[in-house]
């Protein structure tokens, strides 16, 4: 805490104390744990500060990839844009997939929320255009899934997932799914809207995904386009079936909120009727045990309710003859 506070005073001296400890100590163990200092040197001399990036990188290359060490760089974007910039080409051809990574999250952060900084757009495009570049791809589907939940710029960030997920790659597919997870509710506006309906028509392409908060969050638009989340809700049964109906994949806890999905379906009238029936019949033939254990209700519910048959009556003989002859009168018997 002394240390930031000194550096936030006196960010020349604290910078001057960096450079003095840099040429003394080379550690990548040391220097992971001080770059969190960096974020605190943004007032200082502007060239100084740069000379001694670049030296740091230099002489502890290993830092390239490090998570505090990308978060100064996505922080700073706005800042030093220029300062960035500069060291983005060394996140880019780095060897370490998550350095590549990292490349491509702030460089989505960039292109999406501060529009103003030259390099982002075009950085995007080429991260976009090229087909080796499936790390980055990942860091930028990871960014955009975090800004399409803050809620800020979700129409852009919803327009990029999509155009990400026509590529069909793993990683982009678990991000967009993530979202569901870090995203507090979903709202049926335009940019929501455009990737779910996304989501539905491209899920084929998907890998195994994660259902934690998927349901939940669906069920949460309810009545609003209601067809469209049923849809989405029976292919993702489907492409869940094996799990669905195993108790000891975490998938099979989704089960008793597609149940309820499918009930609430069925209940708001014409357009979603069958689509509810389907998809409990959907589940019922993944031998889903929350499935099953609510038609076992339903069907007792049923039965409770049913009349118990009366063991008839003998008539009497009176009225036997009174039939006997009401049948024979008959013009029809």
């Amino acid at each position: 805490m002394r240390c930031s506070a000194c550096a936030t005073r006196k960010p020349d001296a604290a910078l001057a104390a960096l450079v003095d400890y840099l040429e003394r100590n080379q550690s990548l163990t040391e220097w992971s744990s001080l770059v969190h200092f960096l974020p605190y040197l943004h007032r200082a001399d502007a060239r100084r500060f740069e000379a001694f990036l670049e030296a740091l990188v230099a002489k502890v290359p290993g830092l390239i990839g490090s998570k505090l060490m990308a978060q100064f760089l996505a922080h700073g974007r706005a800042q030093h844009p220029e300062l960035v910039e500069c060291h983005l080409a060394y996140w880019r051809e780095a060897r370490s997939r998550q350095a590549r990574q990292a490349y491509g999250e702030i460089v989505a952060l960039a292109a999406l929320i501060n529009p103003e900084i030259v390099w982002g757009a075009p950085r995007l495009e080429a991260i976009l255009d090229d087909p080796d570049a499936v790390d980055a791809r990942a860091g930028v589907a990871l960014s955009a899934a975090q800004v399409f939940a803050d809620g800020e710029r979700r129409t852009a960030a919803s327009a990029l997932l999509v155009r990400l997920l026509g590529a069909g790659e793993d990683r982009v597919w678990r991000a967009a799914f993530d979202l569901f997870r870090i995203a507090d509710e979903l709202t049926p506006d335009e940019g929501t809207i455009a990737l779910l309906q996304a989501i539905a028509d491209k899920l084929e392409q998907a890998p195994r995904l994660d259902a934690t908060f998927v349901v939940e969050r669906l069920s949460s638009l309810l009545p609003h386009h209601a067809v469209l989340i049923g849809t989405l809700a029976q292919r993702l049964a489907d492409q869940w079936r094996t799990d669905l109906g195993d108790i000891q994949t975490a998938t099979a806890m989704a089960t008793s909120q597609l149940v309820d999905l499918a009930i609430t379906l069925h209940r708001l009238g014409p357009d979603t009727r069958e689509i509810g029936t389907t998809l409990v019949e959907q589940l019922i033939a993944t031998n889903a045990y929350e499935a099953r254990q609510m038609l076992d209700q339903i069907d007792s519910r049923f039965r409770a309710s049913a009349q118990v048959p009366r063991r008839p009556r003998l008539p009497r003989r009176s009225e036997r003859r009174s039939r006997t002859s009401r049948r024979r009168g008959s013009t029809i018997s």
